[in-house]
């Protein structure tokens, strides 16, 4: 195949030109992102409660919704945290588990509820993304002030 090449000089050139056309146009299809996003497997449920102390927040937000969350396959911990006028629920997910269908089943879940206190406001539930910067420049000079 060498020798073959070095004799017939213009297939040889042709070839090289295919295979830069070829590489040129598959650095096209490259996805390229200024700041990587990728997707935890963590869900977060949070509910307002204006006027309500840690303890009231734990009896009447967060027990109704852990209750309701026991039996949905592919949760792996939940954590929960009561504040004074604020319950956060931290839904960690099984690795690989489709995070959407749980956040589907987890919002049906948590609908169901109707214990909840008329001061409560709506639960919100959350997929959080992170976003990591991948550089940063930080210009320095004497400049006047404008």
């Amino acid at each position: 195949m060498i020798r073959w090449m070095a004799e017939h000089k213009v297939a040889a050139n042709l070839l090289m030109l295919i295979l830069l056309f070829w590489g040129g146009m598959s650095t096209l299809n490259i996805k390229q992102e200024l700041f990587p996003a990728f997707e935890l497997d963590l869900l977060v449920v949070a509910v307002p409660y204006s006027g309500a102390t840690p303890e009231e927040v734990e009896e009447s937000i967060i027990v109704p919704i852990e209750s309701a969350l026991e039996g949905i396959e592919g949760i792996k911990k939940m954590t929960s945290t009561a504040r004074e006028g604020a319950a956060s629920i931290r839904i960690e997910l099984d690795e690989g588990s489709n995070r959407k269908l749980i956040q589907d089943e987890v919002q049906s879940e948590i609908d169901r509820i109707s214990i909840f206190p008329d001061e409560s406001e709506t639960p919100r539930i959350t997929a959080p993304r992170i976003r990591r910067e991948v550089l940063n420049i930080v210009v320095y000079g004497d400049a006047p002030n404008r």
